[in-house]
């Protein structure tokens, strides 16, 4: 009955919202048909609201989960793609750094952007899905030199317990997490500026999802400085979820139909194949 209410809500949202609300994207940006071709400067957001309307994204570069090079955009971005087409829409990526993406989505200027984890009040600040799109497996990175004999960590607060000093990113789940759990930290502005900090022997420690990690530091170190470092066991895993805006006229029905379709058989059958299934109810493959 709730997605069958939120159906029928499309049609006034659609007269409210109009063809790309009514907004405006200035400066450097770079918006790419999910399927082909390049969307147009002023789409933002949703152009419709019904199977076969458009659904712009905002995203930030997140190497090698989510690229800026079509046809598929990284493995992230294929997924969502995906599940969004199998709904009826045509999705649309537009990029911006990834903290403008989400800051956009937060203020209603996009119905959506992802991969995100639910962290914080992140619940609070946007309509949060039942269901995730991938799963981060976070490790630890540090140089070997400094410890021959390897970190043998299996917990973050591990790190406290072994007097490890962490680096973290602003804006990530780390400022928080290592706060609650004691450990101590400096927290930096980006992810380049994190490397640089470890690369440095600042700090003992950065946490990363593993993938993105090891990308992140041939990019920012170059090459070379792959054979100075090792990594952790997970010390913690987390889903990843499209982070739908609670300002947009669409991020609710949009977060709504994305849940429904993926608690049906053909959703169940698709997220089996990016190995994150939420489990649901024997009969919730019946519901439309």
């Amino acid at each position: 009955m709730k997605h069958l209410c939120r159906q029928l809500m499309i049609l006034l949202c659609v007269q409210i919202a109009g063809v790309g609300i009514g907004h405006h994207v200035f400066g450097q940006e770079l918006a790419i048909n999910a399927a082909q071709g390049a969307a147009s400067e002023g789409e933002s957001g949703t152009s419709a609201g019904m199977p076969g309307g458009e659904v712009v994204f905002a995203v930030g570069e997140w190497l090698p989960m989510i690229s800026k090079t079509p046809p598929d955009f990284g493995p992230h971005g294929r997924r969502v793609a995906e599940v969004f087409r199998a709904m009826g829409y045509e999705p649309k990526f537009r990029f911006f750094s990834r903290d403008d993406a989400y800051n956009k989505t937060l203020e209603g200027e996009y119905v959506a952007t992802f991969s995100r984890v639910q962290s914080g009040d992140r619940s609070e600040r946007f309509w949060v899905p039942d269901h995730p799109i991938a799963q981060a497996n976070q490790k630890g990175f540090y140089k070997p030199a400094r410890f021959p004999n390897g970190l043998d960590l299996k917990r973050l607060d591990e790190i406290r317990i072994y007097g490890l000093r962490a680096v973290g990113v602003e804006g990530h789940w780390h400022g928080a997490t290592f706060r609650q759990l004691g450990i101590s930290s400096d927290i930096v502005r980006n992810r380049k500026s994190a490397w640089h900090f470890l690369n440095a022997d600042r700090a003992d420690i950065l946490i990363e999802e593993e993938q993105v990690g090891w990308n992140d530091l041939r990019a920012f170190l170059g090459e070379g400085a792959r054979a100075q470092y090792a990594t952790t066991e997970t010390l913690r895993s987390d889903g990843m979820y499209i982070l739908f805006s609670r300002h947009h006229p669409m991020g609710e029905i949009l977060r709504d139909q994305f849940d429904g379709y993926l608690d049906t058989q053909a959703g169940q059958a698709m997220c089996r194949g990016w190995r994150v299934c939420r489990t649901v109810a024997s009969d919730a493959s019946n519901q439309n």
